[in-house]
């Protein structure tokens, strides 16, 4: 499943990335169970406190509201109903305490009634081991969103990378958002067929027009991912780019062609990953290199008179 920090996840992935957030929050509190154990009693680990997690991401990247629901609504049902069937079994891994809160932590969810079919669970919960868990205990709907300060400080400690959205648009949709971006297609047009490979070949002018527009509005979407959720390592990333955009407009000035772009792409590249390699995936930064060309292009920094 699609995430906004990490692009799409599989099951496991997803597994791997909630553990380390859960030990970033409760350092040693947190004891994740084998995998093993944990498929037949319903959670992923658990604090002495009394605390219970599992997580979830549904195999699949796109999905109608209504699915989403159902999956996630019969996947709380299934590690509900094991969890009240080994308890006894739970309660010996952290020393007899009484359940407080059973936590369910997914990317994103879109329906309330996954929260209504939480409240009914509890009550179930309440009739079956209410001796065994506190008179307030709740299922706690929890997404990544839940976790922003223990994603950015693991993302700033180098344990975890930022990954790409990996977002792509087909033909048709670049199609259709090119003519609410018209400007911009037209410019990069523009500067295009001014080199001597493109204006006799309209065909080959009219791909590379739409390849470097890709390369624009999937940029624009990890930039959008980078401000949202990483607002610092944003900035950080627009003050390299501002940086290197003067360079490049002095290089315009004395003439470039389609060799000197490549070569331009990757030097930023090349400071991108001096500076930001150690916290973004490494086709991150090569969407954000192209995202510059195809933004420096858009604009004024890059053209090829």
């Amino acid at each position: 499943m699609r995430t906004e920090s990490f692009g799409e996840l599989s099951g496991q992935d997803w597994e791997d990335v909630c553990n380390k957030l859960f030990h970033a929050r409760y350092k040693d509190n947190y004891q994740e169970v084998p995998a093993r154990y944990g498929g037949d009693y319903g959670v992923e680990g658990f604090t002495f406190d009394g605390q219970l997690f599992q997580c979830y991401s549904p195999k699949d990247e796109e999905f109608s509201s209504k699915t989403l629901y159902e999956l996630q609504r019969d996947k709380i049902t299934k590690d509900i109903n094991k969890l009240i069937k080994n308890i006894l079994e739970i309660r010996k891994l952290n020393k007899n305490q009484n359940i407080q809160n059973w936590h369910f932590v997914t990317p994103a969810f879109d329906n309330k009634d996954l929260h209504e079919h939480c409240r009914k669970k509890e009550e179930e919960i309440q009739t079956a081991i209410g001796q065994f868990i506190n008179n307030d205990f709740k299922i706690m709907l929890q997404t990544e969103n839940s976790y922003i300060t223990e994603i950015g400080y693991l993302v700033n400690s180098k344990i975890l990378q930022i990954q790409s959205t990996n977002k792509s648009y087909t033909e048709d949709e670049l199609q259709l958002i090119s003519q609410s971006d018209n400007e911009i297609v037209n410019k990069i047009r523009t500067k295009l067929q001014k080199l001597d490979s493109l204006k006799e070949n309209e065909n080959t002018l009219n791909k590379y027009t739409y390849l470097v527009f890709r390369f624009f509005i999937e940029g624009q979407e990890e930039l959008e991912m980078l401000n949202k959720s990483y607002p610092d390592i944003f900035q950080g990333l627009s003050r390299l780019k501002n940086s290197i955009e003067k360079k490049v407009e002095l290089k315009s000035m004395r003439g470039i062609d389609l060799k000197d772009l490549e070569k331009i792409q990757e030097e930023y590249k090349s400071d991108l990953e001096k500076g930001f390699k150690d916290i973004c995936e490494i086709s991150l930064l090569e969407n954000l290199a192209q995202e510059a060309i195809a933004d420096w292009m858009a604009r004024c920094p890059i053209d090829f008179d």
